[in-house]
């Protein structure tokens, strides 16, 4: 069973917890930036590199100052000659499992290794979301 969300932390436990909220813009394909205050709560990285591109992906989860959490997924290629080239997909999301089902459909279905690193940082990292690291079944 998923715990009630919001979580009704405060903002000033938040702070004492994560320090001070940063401003946060990241680019969409297709749509508005995506801005919003708040804390990066997990952070997952993978890259490749074979003669002549280099690629990669980085996942991000964070908590907004209104207690909603952003999903986001870069994926990129450095490629010589052609420089870089960059696919955001970012989601502003009401509870851990939207957030959850988001990263899933980002990766057709399952949540990918590096989706998944995250996500345990960030359950981690934030007290309202430990609960949400498992799915824990009776």
């Amino acid at each position: 069973m998923t715990a009630p969300w919001p979580y009704t932390f405060a903002s000033r436990a938040a702070e004492q917890l994560l320090g001070a909220p940063r401003e946060v813009r990241i680019p969409r394909n297709g749509d508005r930036d995506l801005s919003f205050t708040g804390w990066c709560l997990g952070h997952a990285a993978g890259r490749k590199s074979a003669a002549p591109e280099t690629s990669g992906m980085d996942v991000d989860i964070y908590l907004t100052v209104g207690k909603r959490l952003v999903a986001h997924v870069c994926q990129w290629s450095l490629r010589e000659g052609a420089g870089l080239a960059e696919d955001h997909r970012v989601a502003a999301l009401e509870s851990p499992s939207q957030a959850i089902d988001w990263l899933k459909q980002d990766n057709a279905g399952r949540l990918g290794y590096l989706s998944k690193r995250a996500w345990v940082q960030a359950c981690a990292t934030w007290p309202g979301l430990r609960s949400e690291a498992v799915e824990r079944v009776e």
